[in-house]
Order: structure tokens, then sequence, then C-alpha cells
């Protein structure tokens, strides 16, 4: 499963879940290894929603 479709399935969970601890963690993971690996960004922008990590 490619970073994309990880992040679809993020945007759909937000959509049902706002507060979803679970998607704060996956987006969490996905800024983490985009840090490590700058040639993984996409053309993203996260939901607004409430974050544990900042």
């Amino acid at each position: 499963m490619d970073l994309k479709q990880i992040r679809e399935a993020v945007s759909e969970l937000r959509a049902t879940s706002p507060k979803s601890v679970l998607a704060d963690l996956v987006e969490e993971k996905i800024r983490a290894l985009e840090d490590d690996d700058p040639g993984l960004l996409l053309d993203y922008a996260p939901s607004q929603g409430r974050r544990i990590f900042s």
C-alpha cells in the first residue's frame, strides 16, 4: 500500500471521526517518514483537526 492510499484512508477516517487518535498517529508516522525521506512527499494537505503531536 502506498502513502497516497493510506492518506486517503486517514481522510475517510477523519470524515467519520474527526478526533480519531488512530488518524493522529498515522499522520504523525507519515510526517516522520517524509522527514526521513523527502522523496516521499506528495501533494497532500492534512486535515486541520485535533493533533496530539505537534
